[in-house]
């Protein structure tokens, strides 16, 4: 599943039933449950469950329905290189705000974008204390801005989790009563999130 597609879902959630309504929500939940034996959310994270079950009620429709709903929480550039993202949701922006006004947050993100690793090699490069790395790097997997994308297996036979930030740089847009962040997102989950992808399909 993609990190991203997956820090995503929750707010996606919330704007799918404020946009439907709770009545056509119900129904859509409830045929996702009958098809694919999945809740709601889940089938947003794969995104390819929700946009089919979309299209049974709504036809081509389904595609101004996602696109409406998926331009309220996150907007991309149109340049094929440029891999910066820019988060309307305000809940999402205030989790990526408040991880990178943290000096040792950021520098955990910083350092995390440009290679997995374990989080003991991480909190020791970053030169921060144990208990609060370890605490540290627990709140931004939770917040799910560091992810893990592989693993490494000791001479024990113990499997170490190597973690990857979500983002790198964070840029800062207020307008009236708003705020907007566009982030730098590793350029890799951006090519597999099925949501982005959606959203360059219908546009």
């Amino acid at each position: 599943m993609n990190p991203f597609d997956r820090f995503l879902a929750n707010a996606l959630e919330t704007v799918i039933k404020e946009e439907l309504g709770q009545r056509t929500f119900k129904k859509i939940e409830k045929r996702i449950q009958e098809k694919y034996d999945l809740k709601i959310i889940d089938a947003i994270k794969n995104f390819h469950e929700i946009d089919a079950v979309l299209r049974e009620d709504f036809g081509k429709g389904a595609d101004n329905i996602e696109k409406k709903i998926i331009e309220k929480i996150i907007g991309n550039s149109r340049e094929k290189k440029n891999s910066w993202i820019t988060i309307y949701d305000q809940k999402l922006a205030s989790i990526i705000l408040e991880s990178f006004g943290d000096p040792e947050k950021k520098k955990i993100l910083e350092y995390s974008f440009l290679q997995p690793n374990p989080i003991m090699k991480v909190v020791e490069y970053c030169n921060i204390p144990k208990t609060s790395g370890y605490r540290l790097t627990n709140e931004l997997i939770k917040n799910g801005l560091l992810v893990e994308t592989s693993f490494e297996t000791t001479k024990e036979g113990k499997r170490i989790g190597k973690y990857t930030a979500l983002f790198n740089q964070v840029k800062i847009n207020i307008g009236r009563n708003i705020l907007h962040v566009q982030v730098l997102m590793n350029h890799d989950f951006i090519k597999t999130s099925n949501i982005i992808n959606a959203l360059k399909t219908i546009r």
